[in-house]
């Protein structure tokens, strides 16, 4: 017992090191950012593991060699169940290294073949689905493995300011000149420093007509908050 927990002490003694020089030392100081969570915490499940391995070859005194052969046959068995989840795992790895699509940022997922298109702000990123908040509040959850398959239009820019758009239906009797003017003018109005720009300006575009009228997408720059 004393000899398996100083195994697993030791494990995690590791993992802390490697977590305060490594990761949050050189890694961060290199890269310019934080070290995502989500490769802290898969690299000390991989520490932890060799730490049991450790505990079955010293402490128990099994033959490791002959547990890893027969684990392999299992873990192939186990990836190939599971290689959905293990896209997931590491496609959230590869996001969260390179920082093209981050908690914060506001973005609109497009697939052609499954037909959709999601526009929302990016909530976070865990180790298996990407959550994105949509204009009303809803909270769409998509797998980390389809996100890398998709195309991803990201709003954020380095000077944080973004081009967004929203889309307003107004009935077929309203003029489109009307209906375009007062748009842009409640668009012009609702803008402040902290908000919608005026520089650049708004835009109103007439879209396609639908059930309830005629679709508008008001355009307009804003500041991308990355907090």
């Amino acid at each position: 017992m004393v000899q398996s927990l100083a195994w697993i002490a030791g494990g995690l003694a590791a993992v802390s090191a490697i977590n305060l020089f490594l990761w949050d030392g050189f890694v961060s100081h290199i890269a310019g950012r934080p070290v995502p969570g989500l490769l802290k915490n898969v690299f000390g499940f991989i520490v932890m593991l060799a730490a049991v391995t450790g505990i079955v070859g010293a402490v128990f005194g099994r033959d490791v060699t002959a547990i890893l052969a027969t684990s392999g046959a299992v873990g192939i068995v186990l990836g190939f169940a599971l290689r959905n989840m293990i896209q997931d795992v590491f496609t959230g790895i590869a996001m969260n290294l390179d920082g093209s699509i981050k908690a914060g940022v506001w973005v609109t997922l497009q697939h052609r073949d499954f037909y959709f298109e999601q526009y929302g702000k990016v909530l976070d990123i865990n180790w298996r689905t990407c959550r994105i908040e949509l204009e009303n509040k809803n909270v769409v959850v998509v797998p980390n493995g389809l996100m890398g398959m998709i195309a991803v239009i990201n709003f954020a820019h380095s000077d944080h300011i973004s081009r967004l758009e929203t889309e307003v239906v107004v009935d077929f009797e309203v003029p489109p000149e009307r209906a375009r003017r007062t748009l842009l003018a409640g668009a012009h109005a609702a803008a402040t420093e902290k908000g919608i720009l005026r520089d650049p300006h708004p835009q109103v575009l007439v879209g396609e007509p639908v059930d309830r009228g005629v679709a508008y997408k008001v355009r307009f720059w804003s500041k991308v908050d990355e907090r």
